[in-house]
């Protein structure tokens, strides 16, 4: 899927998050690294002081993670998510969302 998108955009805490999150499952940690660092070298970053993030009306719903996405969608972008918090909060501010979990719905589960 992500091969259909011309540009990637992330932030540095959601970077983290996945990071993070990879370490907890040990095995393939290398692979995952390498996999990763080759990711990141092909995404454009977007970084909001996080004195400014948590000023974003969203910070108290969202935490740290989402309301930087929730900022950082204000330069017209499309955010894929599949947290519905984000995702309504996203549709409420007039960006164009995809929540992943109406797109698994189409597929059926093996």
């Amino acid at each position: 899927m992500v091969d259909q998108f011309r540009t990637l955009i992330t932030t540095p805490q959601v970077l983290t998050e996945v990071s993070n999150l990879a370490s907890l499952q040990g095995k393939g940690l290398t692979a995952f690294r390498l996999k990763f660092r080759l990711l990141v070298d092909q995404m454009r970053e977007f970084c909001d002081e996080s004195h400014l993030v948590v000023r974003d009306s969203s910070f108290s719903r969202l935490g740290l993670t989402d309301a930087a996405i929730a900022r950082i969608s204000r330069h017209s972008m499309l955010v894929l998510t599949d947290d519905l918090d984000l995702y309504m909060t996203l549709l409420d501010r007039g960006v164009d969302a995809v929540n992943f979990n109406h797109i698994r719905s189409w597929f059926p589960r093996n």
